[in-house]
């Protein structure tokens, strides 16, 4: 998916509204296009024809991972396809991932989210590495 596509439907809402609305009712640390809007003609149409990352979280993941207890370090899919997360690095077994301590917590509720992550992964995620690469290409931070 290109970074056009990521945009497209907040770009359309902002147009409908008018752009000089959309930033009087938006402050700027909160806005979708808070990166986009600092950009030279050249570089926004770069960035925007250019891919978004593999692991690049949706609004909602990001609000799922950003609200777990911060002892949750890592997340990783089973073979059996079931989301989980680790307090430390696990690795990976016959048919899933095992920590040492086995403090793990399966949240097979979100099994639908979270594409990105496979059985197939040679590591499990870094869930503050997701958070910070959201960040920073959702907000330019």
């Amino acid at each position: 998916m290109k970074q056009i596509e990521k945009y497209t439907e907040a770009l359309v809402e902002a147009f409908e509204k008018g752009l000089d609305n959309h930033c009087d009712e938006t402050s700027c640390h909160l806005c979708d296009f808070k990166k986009l809007c600092s950009m030279k003609k050249d570089e926004l149409i770069a960035y925007l024809n250019s891919e978004v990352p593999e692991n690049f979280l949706t609004d909602d993941e990001y609000i799922i991972l950003k609200n777990l207890d911060k002892k949750w370090k890592f997340i990783a899919r089973d073979m059996d396809l079931f989301l989980c997360l680790y307090t430390f690095k696990p690795t990976k077994k016959t048919n899933s991932w095992i920590e040492e301590n086995k403090a793990y917590k399966s949240i097979n509720l979100f099994n639908h989210l979270f594409q990105f992550i496979k059985w197939s992964d040679d590591e499990p995620y870094e869930i503050e590495k997701l958070l910070a690469t959201y960040e920073e290409n959702k907000h330019g931070n």
